[in-house]
């Protein structure tokens, strides 16, 4: 019976990875959820990859809270990358609409041409609303490093892109895989961002990233016990002075030694 206890025992090895599967198959529902919108589908990818950084450093985090509290963090700063990117990609939408209608060679062409920037802003854009969730930076400063990371990790850039077209190929084929494959794909990229992230971050403000400042009181805020015995203490100092009442106390005398306390001077006739 023991046995069987420890087999389903958060410890084990088995129940680690339920917490994980269920946490990253969460997460990309999270992710379809809130990307319903359309343009808040970039802030809803920088709350799941700052979700599944989180829970890759440290097992058993708040997926929800963490979720959404990153969103709500990332929302300002992501919006004006929403709009822009959803009006590029319409615009590039509606073009291939109107060149297929063609059907000449240099129609396709055309095509072929705005098929490549549609990878090309695809992959920007994930690094765009990733970095997001790393720095507290200007928007024009992460996208210079989006544009500068893309060609300088231009392996990586060709990587997520693959993994993109492979998610979006398994959804064709297997309808019932949207439940599970957005997940998959924000876990599987966090490895690969952190070995790029590394060049760009120091290790100090991984460090500090790896606190939740949500879900966990600060230390200062914590009381301390040390200042409540202090606290005790001075009021005890400040309060040595004062006569103590018992029940066994003479009132007369009482009377009179809170009058001699206040005016020392002041003669009390018994």
């Amino acid at each position: 019976m023991s046995k069987f206890n420890n087999l389903f025992s958060p410890e084990t090895r088995y129940a680690k990875f339920m917490n994980v599967l269920a946490g990253v198959i969460w997460t990309g529902l999270l992710w379809m959820i809130c990307s319903l919108p359309i343009v808040t589908m970039g802030t809803a990818s920088a709350a799941a990859h700052d979700t599944m950084r989180r829970a890759v450093r440290k097992q058993g985090i708040p997926v929800t809270r963490t979720f959404f509290v990153s969103f709500k963090a990332n929302f300002k700063v992501t919006l004006p990358f929403n709009i822009i990117l959803t009006l590029v990609f319409a615009l590039l939408f509606f073009d291939s609409v109107y060149l297929y209608g063609y059907g000449t060679e240099f129609s396709q062409m055309l095509s072929i041409i705005i098929y490549v920037f549609v990878a090309f802003f695809i992959v920007l854009a994930f690094y765009i609303f990733t970095l997001c969730s790393y720095f507290d930076e200007t928007r024009f400063e992460i996208t210079k490093l989006a544009f500068y990371i893309y060609f300088r990790h231009f392996h990586f850039s060709l990587l997520f892109f693959f993994m993109f077209l492979l998610g979006i190929l398994a959804v064709y084929m297997m309808p019932w895989s949207v439940m599970l494959i957005p997940g998959f794909f924000w876990y599987a990229q966090v490895f690969f961002m952190q070995f790029i992230m590394k060049h760009y971050v120091e290790e100090d403000e991984e460090d500090e990233e790896e606190e939740e400042p949500w879900h966990v009181k600060d230390e200062e805020e914590m009381p301390d016990e040390d200042e409540e015995e202090t606290t005790k203490d001075k009021r005890r100092k400040r309060n040595k002075n004062a006569p103590v009442v018992t029940q066994t106390a003479d009132l007369k005398e009482v009377a009179e030694r809170l009058l001699l306390d206040s005016d020392p001077d002041r003669i009390i006739e018994k």
